[in-house]
This record gives structure tokens, sequence and C-alpha cells, in this order.
């Protein structure tokens, strides 16, 4: 019997509750330098 559906479906499980009590906590959003965000040009004062 195969089962790699088992523990494929294990490691999720666990990974998704290891996020939501620490990983949520740790988690820091990258820092992008960048002009543009979501399409929209942001005007920069000389």
């Amino acid at each position: 019997m195969n089962y790699s559906v088992a523990v494929m479906s294990g490691w999720i499980i666990i990974g998704a509750i290891h996020f939501a009590f620490v990983g949520r906590k740790k988690f820091k959003m990258p820092v992008v330098a960048a002009t543009v965000v979501e399409g929209k040009e942001v005007k920069q004062q000389d």
C-alpha cells in the first residue's frame, strides 16, 4: 500500500499548525526598494 498521500498530508497539516502558532509571529515582510506599488506610480519629491 502506498502511504505517500498520508505522509504528505501529515507534513502539510504539521506545517500549517506550525505556521499558525509560530510562523505568523516570526514572519517579517521583505524590504523592497521600489517606486511602483500595485501598478501605481509613486511620485517622488525632489
